[in-house]
């Protein structure tokens, strides 16, 4: 399959924002992961935020949710 290419350009948002961000493009790299979707993510500060912002048992739960998500909307552009 050709490869796809997005460009997100982020503007006035605080660090919070841009950190929050950054960990949801992330969540949605491992929950697409075993659907055999390999994202590659760069950005600035990426790799402190993952490194920061994936520790505890909050970020396992949200990507758990993703998945169950993912997974539940396949199934029903199956059943369609």
């Amino acid at each position: 399959m050709k490869e796809k290419i997005i460009t997100i350009k982020v503007n006035g948002a605080a660090q919070g924002q841009w950190s929050h961000l950054l960990l949801e493009l992330n969540l949605m790299k491992k929950a697409w992961k075993p659907y055999g979707v390999d994202m590659n993510l760069r950005a600035s500060g990426l790799r402190n935020v993952i490194n920061h912002g994936t520790k505890g048992s909050l970020q396992e739960k949200l990507l758990k949710i993703m998945l169950n998500n993912i997974t539940n909307t396949l199934r029903l552009s199956q059943d369609i």
